[in-house]
């Protein structure tokens, strides 16, 4: 995951190249083969059984993290929505999508 992302914050940002980068990300998540159930390192109780590639993307941010939906264990459970970022500290963008998703 580290590798791809470093891969994809080398090229420039535009929209032809942002709808490419989706692709791209998309089809190296569907080629993973997930466990049938694992924890995301956030919280133990966050309990998945793979990645929804269809709603992840790159975000357009300076750093271009990856938002990742992964499907929930439980069966009628939440998707996980998890934002991955190489080299920087993400607690800032936590607090912005607390402060968004509570309006």
């Amino acid at each position: 995951m580290n590798s791809l992302h470093y891969s994809i914050n080398s090229l420039p940002l535009c929209t032809y190249i942002s709808t490419l980068l989706w692709q791209v990300l998309r089809e190296e998540l569907a080629r993973v083969q997930w466990p049938g159930c694992f924890a995301l390192p956030l919280s133990g109780f966050m309990r998945c059984s793979g990645v929804i590639p269809g709603k992840c993307k790159v975000m357009s941010s300076k750093k271009r993290p990856f938002w990742l939906t992964f499907k929930n264990h439980a069966p009628r459970g939440r998707p996980h929505i998890v934002l991955f970022k190489t080299g920087d500290d993400l607690r800032q963008d936590q607090l912005t999508l607390q402060v968004h998703y509570s309006k």
